[in-house]
Parts: C-alpha cells; structure tokens; sequence
C-alpha cells in the first residue's frame, strides 16, 4: 500500500468514526440542555475517550490488520476528533440558531452566578468572572460553536497522544479473524 493509499484509508475510516464521535458529543450536549439535574451529559462526554479507543482498535484490527504505529493511530484520532468537531459545530450552530432561545446562556449565567456567590462567601475576588460572565452575555450565539470546535480539537489533540501511545501494536500483524 502505498503513503497515499493509507492516508486516504486512514481518512475515510476517521470520516465514519468522526460521525459516532459527534453523535456521542450531541446526545451529551442534548442531555446538558434537556436534563441540566442529570449526571447523564457528563456520562457521555466522559465517554469520548472510550469510544475513540474502541475505533482505534475497530480500524488498527480490521484495517491494518493488527499493527498500527504510533504516528498513524495519533493522526487516525487527530482527524476523527477533527472531523467530530466540524460536525459536532454545524450540530450546534443549528441548535444556536434555531431551538435555543437563549436556554444554554441562561444556564451558563446560573452556573456563573453559583460560583460567584461561592467565591464571595470566600471572601475571594469576584471581578475576574464577573468579567468574563459579560463577555460570555455579549458573545453572539453564533459564535459560540467555533468556540467549542477549537476546544473539542485541541482537548482531541491532547487526548489522542495518551491513546495512541496505549493502542499501538508493532510488530508482525496479527490474522484478523474477521476476513
């Protein structure tokens, strides 16, 4: 196989990937959004590394037959977490501009508020966030998926050395049992 031919492989198993990803990022932010109370939202974005190590697996043992190099599984997530996070941004900038209503900005000022009033029984300074929670008012709903779409790559690119490092196989490839 060619450096071309594994880099278009590579592609198009991240390309399916990236969908479960997002659908993942989106079933945690609905959860977020409809059941604030609920542990559930956390749950599934907690589960994100998880799912990327059983795609990596997915595509190391059926694609790759087995051995993946550590450069190739942390540019396999690189472009999962790439394109979960386009997808993941048009999810939300539909959301933003058509469901929401100003529902996610109330709840970002409930949760500022909270820990506003928890610094100030503290006796901490307060002027910091309630800065920030006017900069987050102002900010148009629009903008804030490209927000989280920078965040989601660069925590994906953080996250997916660790897994890359732990998902690498050298070696002789193993049979793969699923031909």
């Amino acid at each position: 196989m060619t450096l071309r031919d594994a880099l278009i492989q590579l592609r198009a198993f991240a390309r399916i990937d990236g969908i479960y990803m997002a659908l993942l990022w989106t079933l945690s932010f609905g959860s977020i959004i409809l059941f604030p109370e609920s542990m559930w939202g956390t749950m599934l974005a907690i589960a994100t590394p998880f799912l990327a190590c059983a795609r990596l697996r997915v595509f190391r043992d059926y694609a790759l037959d087995g051995a993946i190099s550590l450069r190739r599984a942390y540019a396999y997530l690189w472009y999962v977490f790439f394109y979960a996070s386009l997808i993941f941004a048009a999810i939300q900038l539909l959301y933003f501009l058509f469901l929401d209503h100003g529902t996610f900005m109330a709840m970002i000022t409930a949760a500022c508020n909270t820990v506003i009033q928890v610094y100030r029984a503290q006796h901490l300074p307060t002027q910091e966030l309630t800065e920030a929670l006017q900069t987050i008012r102002q900010t148009p709903a629009s903008v804030l998926p490209f927000t989280f779409m920078g965040q989601n790559m660069l925590i994906g690119a953080i996250i997916s050395l660790p897994i890359a490092a732990v998902m690498r196989r050298t070696g002789t490839p193993r049979p793969n049992v699923n031909k």
